[in-house]
């Protein structure tokens, strides 16, 4: 039996570290095309549905729209593999929809989502277990804990530190936070490794289980040469979430790695 694995997203920034793996299914979540998909998803072929609005900035700019993508559009592509497929379907969420807290983060914690975008991330979540409620085995809601590396968006810290490069004034915020970081590349690979290669399903989370500041983290990104001049930038305190750490024991296990 011959399954392929096809992946939304695959321009974006994790997606793009796919290609050679999956292939792209190319969709419009405010539109979907039922025939395309139809005619592109075979019967037991494994989705990737990496694709939407990112990020609470992007999200604020049209919430209408973006829940129609984030939100309904995710349902819709859900419910049509669901119904034409019997592979496995595996939705890139995100850690922001746990509940803020000083402790590692596990798959049991609580959630509460403290921004819009965030929310509509559980609310899809939500959805897509509910179809797959009587073939629990076939989902896995990945929950990405922050990634940092490079070609990262503006509004993210990728962007920040490119802005601290380019502008002798831009000083960066709250740079005691702790954060649990992978690159784009890394979390690519654990995606496909979720996907193809292990008997995962149910809620998962991809993280290091590493903290680290982002003024470490910012400090790993550019030479040796800049760091006295930025750590000037780089300014002390705490956003409103300075602690997002995950565990990563469940991912682990079924990947019969040591911690």
């Amino acid at each position: 039996m011959n399954v392929v694995t096809f992946a939304t997203g695959m321009t974006g920034l994790i997606g793009r570290h796919l290609s050679g793996k999956a292939i792209e299914l190319k969709i419009n979540l405010a539109a979907l095309d039922e025939r395309y998909f139809l005619e592109t998803i075979g019967s037991n072929d494994n989705v990737i549905h990496l694709a939407g609005i990112v990020g609470e900035s992007k999200v604020l700019e049209n919430l209408e729209h973006s829940y129609l993508v984030n939100v309904e559009g995710t349902e819709k592509l859900a419910r049509l593999f669901f119904q034409h497929s019997q592979g496995r379907f595996v939705y890139v969420s995100t850690s922001h929809v746990y509940r803020k807290s000083s402790f590692v983060l596990d798959e049991n914690s609580p959630t509460d989502p403290s921004t819009v975008y965030a929310g509509q991330k559980l609310l899809a979540e939500e959805k897509i277990q509910a179809i797959f409620e009587n073939e629990p085995h076939r989902l896995v809601i990945v929950r990405l804990f922050s990634v940092l590396g490079d070609g990262m968006p503006d509004f993210s810290l990728g962007g920040a530190v490119r802005k601290l490069l380019a502008n002798k004034d831009y000083k960066l915020e709250n740079c005691d936070d702790v954060r649990d970081f992978l690159s784009p590349k890394q979390a690519a690979e654990y995606i496909w490794k979720i996907t193809s290669l292990s008997p995962i399903s149910g809620v998962i989370n991809l993280c290091s289980g590493r903290s680290k500041t982002v003024r470490e983290a910012v400090l790993e990104m550019i030479p040796v040469d800049l760091h006295q001049l930025a750590l000037s930038k780089l300014l002390k305190g705490n956003s409103a979430n300075p602690r997002i750490i995950g565990s990563n024991k469940k991912l682990l296990s079924f990947l019969r790695i040591e911690p």
